[in-house]
């Protein structure tokens, strides 16, 4: 068997280089132009109700206790609390207070055809209090119908302020700034959504955050009975589309492939046949796709959102683009590349001959 010389590789290796290149600029990029307008007025609203929200934070929160000069930084907890479930990153929190991811989630919504005659499920920990806020205003801008569920625990920054915790900021924006959406159903969070897994949170603290903000709690028995009671009712409910913001434990289950979920848009997730899936894989598998609100600084990076700024004065840059492969550049590239290699593989074989 003849080996092909340092030269020949490298000849390979460089027609392949070419031809991504060439693939990559001859690769179109058009404007989302049918759905602009609607993008800009989710983020519109978003930010309306997030600075309703933010200016609540700040009137019940101790000085010192959220990044002051941060734009809706009121929106930002404390690292640790008796409601912290899980870690967070302040990063991440922070670049999800940017009301332009409601335009991408409505960008998001219009892809999978959802409009006002749809039903969208929402299931929100308290993690990103300003994620769920972008979910529902472009969901409001759509008009779709909406089945909301919340849980009260969050990650480190995420509403885990006891004194203000994402159902007051729901009732408080639905009380005062005209938000249609509000909680179906709500549980504690944590381990079996039932406030398990904090050993040194006393239970009770959920009930009671419940009981201020006007909602009654949910408490499962166990990890398997919280996702059977969501699952029957939004297939009951004939659901569309589901939005999952941060972790809570009935969406993500127990099953490791959900470290292969992408953060967006997910028509179809990763197989996983584990008995302890969570809700998100069941609702999957029932031909329901998921909109997957985690790892937001990799979601942020691939539209170009900015990671952590101060201010959210501009819109991202390919938040109003998709990018199209050309056709012929690949066809191009498929038949050249092969030509390429048996050249070089002559090439090679008739130099050994020498």
């Amino acid at each position: 068997m003849r080996k092909i010389t340092t030269a020949g590789l490298f000849i390979q290796f460089a027609a392949a280089v070419i031809m991504y290149l060439f693939i990559r600029e001859t690769t179109g990029r058009s404007e989302l132009s049918e759905w602009k307008q609607g993008m800009i007025q989710a983020a519109g609203l978003s930010a309306f109700w997030m600075t309703g929200a933010d200016s609540l934070a700040r009137a019940v929160r101790e000085e010192g206790s959220y990044p002051e000069d941060q734009q809706y930084g009121g929106l930002i907890g404390p690292e640790f609390s008796e409601i912290v479930t899980t870690l967070g990153n302040p990063e991440a929190k922070i670049t999800s207070l940017n009301p332009w991811f409601a335009a991408l989630i409505y960008r998001y919504l219009r892809e999978s055809r959802i409009d006002s005659n749809s039903i969208v499920a929402v299931q929100a920990s308290g993690s990103f209090p300003a994620l769920t806020i972008s979910s529902l205003a472009a969901l409001k801008t759509i008009n779709a119908k909406v089945h909301l569920m919340s849980s009260i625990g969050a990650s480190m920054y995420g509403a885990a302020d006891t004194t203000l915790a994402w159902l007051e900021i729901e009732k408080h924006l639905i009380e005062h700034y005209s938000m249609p959406y509000r909680s179906e159903t709500v549980t504690a969070g944590g381990d079996d959504e039932n406030g398990g897994g904090l050993p040194l949170t006393d239970p009770e603290i959920f009930r009671r955050i419940a009981i201020r903000a006007g909602y009654k709690l949910y408490i499962p028995v166990d990890l398997e009975e919280v996702i059977n009671y969501k699952y029957n009712k939004l297939i009951k409910a004939k659901t569309l589309i589901v939005i999952n913001i941060g972790g809570s434990h009935s969406m993500l289950g127990n099953c490791s492939h959900v470290l292969k979920v992408k953060p967006g848009l997910n028509e179809k997730l990763p197989f996983c046949n584990h008995k302890e899936q969570g809700l998100m894989f069941r609702l999957n598998n029932a031909g329901i796709p998921v909109i997957h609100l985690l790892n937001i600084r990799d979601l942020a990076a691939s539209y170009g959102f900015e990671i952590a700024p101060a201010r959210f004065d501009k819109a991202p840059a390919n938040l109003f683009f998709e990018t199209t492969p050309s056709l012929y550049a690949i066809l191009i590239s498929l038949i050249l590349l092969p030509a390429v290699i048996i050249i070089t593989k002559k090439y090679c074989r008739s130099r050994s001959v020498r």
